[in-house]
């Protein structure tokens, strides 16, 4: 145990080394605009008593639970977060904190991990340190910090399946929690990961399995078994993990991830001549990266030298076969191009390096002369490009020092490859840093519509992504990879959240009066560029827009009344489909704008009611009918989802889809009572039983394993 806390304290410390040379680089780009603020939610509604399933700080990005990457059914991240922000720490500490604890876990898992190979403890420190600050953590697990809260689990993961093939008694309730921790981090392209390590390990023993029986038996007929173990083990951890993974699910077909592309891309491909970048990380090729073909400093190669080297100077046959081809295929894996959820195939980087150091420290075991190796491969390096000649001498040198310390250089030689490489590269600039503000000049009351492009959101001050989470404010805009397809489609928001100018344009001219689009989503407040402002000053004035105030290139204009949280329409239109629904609301012949339903049938209207005590809390929204009346129409101004629930009193009533955006209710002719609009999709419902049901079989078990010692 004390090895164990020790390996996670080293890559801790190592961490706080880099964090020493350049505090704001554990904390950039998608960290800040993604998941802090909505870190900050989540921890928010949980100190507020209540489940962290909706924001309405956002429309773009108000399925926290279901966007599934901010980890709302992670036990551990919702406790360290919850701690991180109940610290008196800056916004930059406390990302920095999730990182740092994060990374550390993993380099624990991959100790003990390379433990578990037989491997001598300073080669599993090796290990350990390649496990959390490999170069693709380190520039962007920092960004993409699902990434790094779901991977850090992966080496207990792998560990647990290997405790069973051990057969070691609890291996197996280890192995669950650690899937269901590494599911629930938040990362798809990490539950892959662990699904080929799954892959890997149930036919190994498969394998075995089908070989003939050694004289002695036994080992060998039992294998079968252990792939069973294996898989149940693996089954209770997804179980547990049910609650996130369907509410994902059934939140998928709506969003509008489901409509990107599927074509293959070649961005962040590995490009086969960065290879060598494995061994000089300073080598610098052309990539294709988010702004086209570039040269690029391969640091998230960054973590292979040593085992590299290893590999090559080992003597004699004996490295695991099955690691062994999961290397290969994980190096042709990241050479590919992909697609849909698991594009940008350099993501395959962590477990490659993981792979590849388990192996690498396996072969330190017989690799007498691997510093003589790691010399060669410097010089072919240099040979092909001698501007990283620098780099490469000082690794020379600490393999030359190698040759007389050979136990613990393989950990300072990979630990002086992290510090040399971040010291040269840390201030590359392929992603953003910003500056966060918490745009006090905008009324926290009112509902805002950002209508400024790519080149304004760089003022941080205009809130960009996902920062209204932090500065309390509400915006129809967000950051989120998933989205609303219906609020994408309408609004046509780029990257971060900005709107594309020709739309903001539309939107301005025909939707921003009264009965209009905006109007209906309850928008009080716009952030609108200069230009565009001076342009149509006359018809925003006649529309009751005034400005309130100037932030960077772009003017804050207000209404002068708030909007409700809902309101009675009085006309609808019904069509069946989503384009004929878009056709009805953008392609009009009459300034204003009908309520548009997604329903069989024609143009309807609708009677008044009388409405008392509306209250809209984050996942539900309640107010009263009284007295009886006309069938009537309620639109509730927040964002539509699938899995909205209503009813008056006991009775459900259907939820319909209004503009394409918001939830609606029909009220029948003569009810009254409480209605009720409430967030609890059948996912939800489905995923908390399943979850329940595997705990209470993980009990059964261990009370069974107890009474049988």
């Amino acid at each position: 145990m004390r090895a164990v806390v020790l390996s996670a304290l080293a890559v801790a410390a190592l961490a706080l080394v880099l964090v020493a040379i350049d505090p704001a680089f554990f904390v950039k780009d998608d960290f800040q605009l993604e998941f802090l603020p909505a870190s900050h939610e989540v921890a928010q509604a949980w100190a507020d008593g209540e489940l962290p399933l909706l924001t309405r700080a956002s429309w773009m990005c108000s399925a926290l639970a279901a966007e599934y990457q901010f980890g709302v059914f992670s036990v551990f991240r919702m406790l360290l977060e919850g701690l991180a922000w109940l610290l008196p720490l800056s916004l930059l500490a406390r990302g920095t904190l999730l990182f740092v604890v994060h990374v550390a876990i993993a380099g624990a898992g991959g100790y003990l991990l390379a433990r578990s190979y037989g491997v001598r403890p300073a080669s599993a420190l090796m290990v350990a340190l390649i496990a959390g600050l490999n170069g693709w953590m380190l520039w962007w697990g920092t960004t993409w910090y699902a990434i790094t809260a779901s991977f850090a689990w992966l080496p207990w993961y792998w560990l647990g399946l290997r405790g069973i093939a051990a057969g070691r008694r609890w291996s197996w309730a280890g192995t669950a929690a650690a899937l269901y921790l590494l599911i629930t981090g938040g990362a798809p392209y990490v539950v892959a990961m662990a699904a080929l390590i799954a892959l890997m390990n149930v036919l190994a023993q498969c394998r075995a399995w089908l070989q003939p029986a050694s004289p002695g038996g036994g080992r060998a007929e039992a294998t079968p078994y252990i792939a069973l173990r294996m898989v149940a083990a693996s089954a209770l951890g997804l179980a547990l993990a049910a609650p996130a993974v369907l509410m994902l699910l059934e939140y998928f077909p709506a969003t509008a991830r489901l409509n990107a592309s599927t074509r293959f891309e070649d961005l962040w491909v590995v490009p086969v001549r960065a290879l060598f970048a494995f061994v000089v990380p300073a080598f610098t090729t052309e990539w294709n990266v988010f702004r086209g073909a570039l040269p690029h400093v391969g640091v998230e190669l960054l973590g292979a030298f040593v085992p590299l080297a290893a590999l090559i100077g080992k003597r004699r046959r004996g490295l695991p076969a099955p690691e062994l081809i999961l290397a290969l295929l994980l190096l042709v894996l990241m050479l590919l191009p992909s697609a849909g959820p698991f594009r940008w195939s350099f993501r395959w980087l962590p477990l490659f390096h993981l792979v590849l150091a388990i192996l690498g420290a396996i072969a330190l075991e017989e690799a007498k002369r691997a510093w003589i190796v790691g010399l060669v491969l410097l010089g072919i390096t240099v040979a092909f490009q001698p501007g990283v000649w620098i780099h490469a001498a000082v690794l020379a040198a600490l393999c030359l020092a190698w040759s007389r310390f050979q136990t613990a250089m393989p950990a300072i030689l990979t630990a002086a490859a992290i510090v040399l490489t971040f010291a040269a590269f840390h201030d590359r600039e392929e992603v953003s840093r910003w500056t966060i503000r918490t745009g006090t000049q905008l009324d926290p009351s009112r509902r805002y519509l950002a209508m400024y492009g790519v080149d304004s959101m760089q003022h941080a001050a205009l809130l960009p992504g996902n920062l209204p989470m932090l500065a309390g404010r509400k915006f129809v805009n967000g950051y989120s990879p998933m989205g609303l397809a219906a609020l994408n489609d309408v609004f046509q928001f780029d990257v971060h959240g900005p709107i594309r100018p020709d739309r903001a344009e539309q939107l301005l001219r025909y939707e921003s009066g009264r009965n209009q689009l905006l109007h209906h989503l309850g928008v009080d407040g716009l952030l609108v560029p200069v230009p565009l402002v001076q342009r149509n000053a006359a018809l925003l004035s006649r529309n009751g827009w005034t400005p309130a105030a100037r932030i960077a290139d772009c003017f804050v204009l207000h209404r002068e009344r708030l909007s409700d949280p809902l309101f009675l329409a009085a006309l609808a239109v019904k069509t069946p489909g989503e384009q004929q629904a878009y056709e009805a609301v953008f392609q009009r012949r009459t300034p204003q704008l009908p309520v548009v339903l997604l329903a069989d049938g024609g143009r309807e209207r609708y009677g008044p009611r009388q409405l008392a005590n509306v209250v809209e809390a984050r996942n539900e929204t309640t107010f009263v009918v009284r007295g009886k009346g006309s069938k009537a129409l309620i639109v509730f101004r927040r964002p539509w989802l699938p899995g909205w629930r209503a009813s008056i009193g006991e009775t459900p009533l259907p939820v319909l889809r209004a503009n394409l955006l918001m939830p609606a209710v029909e009220i029948p002719a003569g009810a009254e009572g409480e209605v009720r609009l409430v967030y609890r999709p059948r996912s939800l419902r489905i995923g908390a039983a399943i979850a329940g049901l595997a705990l209470l079989a993980m009990a059964a078990v261990a009370i069974r394993i107890r009474g049988a010692r």
